[in-house]
Parts: structure tokens; sequence; C-alpha cells
């Protein structure tokens, strides 16, 4: 492991060897275009597979963080937030700094040469980031800077937040090497130079472009307004398979009343795989597409019987580069499958069978099957009341039920001896209760209290039951904390499927804007290298 980190103009980081992760901070700005199609080469497969990553990813960020393990140690700041749409000006400036990148063989932000003003108008309209038309002077010397990420996003006439770049051979495992990297025994809630490349995926708001191009990189900034479409993102991986997985992220005022794909003309009902249902991301399994190309494209009914399709006109495939585009005009018809009428009689909760959802569930109740029943709480609890009746264990024949624990209390013959010492009401420890409280008064902590907390005067029922006992109150107060540290390589394992056996390496940096300097970003750069390095496949 190496490290090092300085407060740096722009112009001092030229460049680096070729390792493979990197992120950085900045500004923000619009842009607009059609909802989901692909105009004039944006975004290509890859780069949509990275935003849906993203937006599942954010519905329910939980579930990556207990995946992830020991290397996010900071896993509690983050909570469920709205998607990401795309940006197509910051996919532009994305996919040149991957191009440009892997023709000048250098691993950085900061781009290696001055680039040409007209870059973003001669990228891929003749230019395909060679050092001889997309640098000043057709040479990859800093003349007299080098340009920072910022203003490479600012030639394609994007805004800029922040960057990220990878090496690896998937999108799928780029990703994952950004978002499950080691925060290096840091748990602060606040972007550090371990952990940056996940905090700006799952809390950045607006949009992100990302660029696909032997590299992998995400500029974050505004969203296009066209873009802001109640279905945010979709795509499918891996590109081609027999058995593809194909996600959509749904974002409402309420759930939809429908959620289906259209494969060749044929429906199917998607399913809620994470989040909530107005917040969420939406899974398919699609079989059988093992050969040939297959179109494909996702048919959602808002709660007001609006269809919502993505993309917005036109189709996503299939199939192998090359041989599949992966979106072209064609358009499957609406075939078997696809008039669903959603079932949802005698149900209180769960699948309608459209993709949609007949009903939440309250706090403290799961849905099993299509009713809402009461959720055990055993969380840490080898023994006692489980909240709804049951209990959670039993303990050992010398042993009784204290607090949800076993502990030494003689021979109970393996039965649980209840506990209801100075309690005047709530659990007795053995899945029983110490007594209820009369007048409108609630049970806290073994006591009768008001509302307000103060103490009630009596209990009632329950064996072995104090009516003395005294209600306590606590307070606690909040706080901030931050910590430094170097990054470190846990040998983190990728999801199932989702690596392809490479190592890789990381760096990382972060920018600010510093709003008492009138708006001047300072950059503070951290450049890391991890020893580990593979091979990056070239995207055409």
């Amino acid at each position: 492991m190496t490290y090092r980190g300085a407060l740096v103009s722009p112009a001092s980081v030229a460049s680096l060897a070729p390792v493979v992760l990197g992120l950085a901070l900045g500004l923000l700005a619009t842009d607009a275009a059609a909802e989901g199609e692909k105009i004039d080469g944006y975004p290509s497969w890859a780069e949509r597979v990275h935003l849906e990553l993203t937006n599942r990813a954010r519905v329910d960020p939980q579930v990556e963080m207990d995946q992830c393990g020991d290397n996010c140690t900071e896993a509690a700041c983050y909570e469920v937030k709205p998607p990401l749409y795309l940006s197509r000006k910051n996919s532009r400036a994305a996919r040149f700094h991957a191009a440009h990148m892997e023709k000048l063989g250098y691993f950085g932000h900061t781009s290696k040469c001055t680039l040409a003003p007209d870059i973003g108008d001669t990228w891929e309209n003749g230019c395909d980031g060679a050092a001889s038309c997309s640098c000043v002077g057709g040479e990859p010397v800093c003349n007299p800077s080098c340009t920072n990420p910022q203003g490479r996003v600012g030639l394609f006439g994007g805004g800029y937040f922040g960057e990220i770049i990878a090496g690896g051979s998937s999108p799928n495992q780029a990703f994952y090497l950004w978002l499950y990297e080691s925060a290096g025994g840091n748990d602060a809630c606040m972007f550090t130079q371990d952990n940056g490349h996940r905090w700006l995926l799952l809390t950045s708001n607006g949009g992100v472009g990302f660029g696909v191009d032997g590299y992998h990189v995400g500029d974050f900034g505004s969203a296009d307004a066209d873009e802001k479409g109640k279905i945010a993102s979709g795509a499918h991986w891996p590109r081609a398979g027999n058995t593809v997985e194909a996600w959509a992220n749904w974002y409402d005022q309420a759930a939809p009343s429908q959620a289906l794909i259209n494969v060749d003309g044929s429906c199917e009902a998607m399913s809620l795989g994470r989040g909530a249902a107005a917040n969420g991301a939406y899974k398919a399994e699609v079989t059988g597409v093992g050969q040939g190309c297959h179109r494909y494209y996702f048919v959602f009914e808002d709660s007001e019987g609006n269809k919502v399709t993505y993309p917005s006109t036109g189709s996503l495939g299939i199939g192998a580069e090359g041989a599949c585009e992966d979106w072209t005009e064609e358009r499957p018809p609406l075939g078997p499958g696809c008039d669903c009428a959603p079932s949802c009689g005698g149900k209180e909760c769960g699948d309608d069978g459209c993709g949609g959802s007949c009903g939440d569930c309250g706090p403290g109740e799961s849905c099993d099957g299509s009713m809402c029943v009461c959720a055990p709480a055993c969380d840490g609890k080898a023994c006692g009341d489980d909240g709804c009746g049951g209990v959670c264990g039993t303990c050992a024949v010398d042993q009784v039920c204290s607090d949800g624990a076993c502990v030494d209390g003689g021979d109970t013959g393996g039965m649980c001896a209840p506990d209801c010492a100075g309690k005047a009401c709530g659990d007795d420890g053995c899945g029983g209760s110490c007594g209820s409280c009369d007048g409108g008064l609630v049970c806290s902590d073994g006591a009768c209290v008001s509302g307000d907390g103060t103490t009630g005067g009596s209990g009632t029922g329950g064996s072995g039951t104090d009516g003395g006992a005294t209600g306590s109150s606590a307070s606690a107060s909040g706080g901030s904390a931050s910590a430094t540290g170097s990054a470190s390589d846990s040998g983190q394992a990728l999801p199932d499927g989702y690596g392809d056996g490479a190592e890789d390496g990381g760096c990382a940096c972060h920018a600010s804007r510093n709003n008492d300097l009138g708006g001047a970003a300072l950059l503070l750069t951290t450049l890391f290298g991890i020893r580990r390095r593979g091979a990056s496949t070239r995207r055409g």
C-alpha cells in the first residue's frame, strides 16, 4: 500500500500510473434530452448499467452496506435518497476522459495536457481523444497548466460537482470497486479520502454522466430537465446470456399500479427488488435470451393509470456487442401479458400480480403472503418476549432470562423465570407481562407514565410487580466527529457474478467549493495506489 496527499493547485496533478480507482469534487449546471433514449451515441449499455446500479443502491443503501462488511465502517451514515438522473453533457465529458486516459497512458482526474478549447465540439466528430486533436498544440503537455476536472466538464457545457474514475473489465466490477472501497476504519459521516467514491454515489443530488471507454468515469452535476421521468433509469446485465437480470428504478409520490417488462412483445411482471414501492428498484429475471438479439422496454403505470415507459421511445437490446444494438427505434408490440389487471381482492399487502403493490404494512409489521402480520423483534435477544406474543428462545436448565439474555440463575428446569421486580408493567422476560396501565397511561421502562413522561400512580395485573415503581427519562446530545487515516486493501470480495477475477487498485481526490472565497474551488488531492492491478477491456 502506498499513500501520499497534499493541498495542491489543479495544475499540480498531471498524471498517475495506470491503476484503477479515483474521484474528485466541485460545481453544477443543466441540460435536456429524452428519457432513456440513445442520442448521438449516449448512453451506451455499460453507461446505463452504471446509472442503474447507482440508483438501485440509493433506494436501500443498507443492503449494500451489509454486503460491504468491514470495509464500510461508516455504513450507518447512508440513508435512502432519490435517484440520480442522466446528464448527457457530463456523459460526453466522462467518456472523453476515459478514452483520453486510455490513449495517453495515464490515470488521474487532471488531464495530461491543456485541453483544446473546442474539444467539446470535436470529440467524436473527428477527434478520438488522441493528443494530436485533444491537446493545445497537439502535444500532451501542460500549457501553461493541465486542465482540471471542473474545467474539462465545462468544455463540454456541463456543470461539475465531483468525479470518480476506475478501471475494470465490466461496469459491474468497476461500480463495486467504487462502492466497496475500504473506509480505513473511519466511521465519520462525511466525505473522506477513503470513502469518497461511495460518498458521491450514495449522497450526491441531481445528475451524473457516466462514460466508459477502456476506463470508467462518472462526472456528477445537474440532471437534464427532460430526463427526470418517473422511471429514472433502467438496464440489464450481463449484456448477453441465456438469463439476464433487468432492473428499473421508479420514483414518484406513489407506487406504480403496474410494473412490467416487455421482451419481444410479451410482458411479464416485475417485482420490487429493493427500496420502497414509491422509490424502489424493480426487478425481473429474463430467461431464454441466449441466442440472437432481443428487444425490450419497461412498461409501468402510475397511481392514476397513466402509462410510463422507459426508454420513452424505441427499445433496449439483449445480445452480444456488435450484433445487438443497445438502443434502436424499434419498439416491440404490446402482446401477451401486457394488459395486466391488478388483483388485490382480500389482500392487505404484497404483489398485485402486475408488479404493483396491494398496500404497505405499518410499523412493526411485515407482509406474509398477502396479509400484514406482527414482525417478531428478536435482534440481540436470546430469550424473552418477541413482541408478537411469542418468545425469542429458551435458556438452559441452570439459567434464567434477563432482558433478553440467558444468565446464570440456578436450576429452573429450563423454564423461564419471570422477572417483574421494580416493574408495574411491560415484559416479564418470559413472553408474559408485568401488568398494564390504566387511565390513558403508557408503559415506559416498566413504569406507567403519562404522555409527557411523568410517572403515574398505579399499575394493574402481573405477578411480582411493584406498584410503587417510578419511571425515568434520559436524554442524549448529538455532535460531530472527524478522523483521518490511510486506506487499506482488505480484500473485500465483489458480489457473485460482478467480478471477473481482475484485481485493481485506486486513487481518490476531493475538491469543494468555498463560498467564503466567492466560489473559488480548493482542490484537496489524495492519490493512493493499492498493490493490485488488473486488465481493463477497451470498449469501442
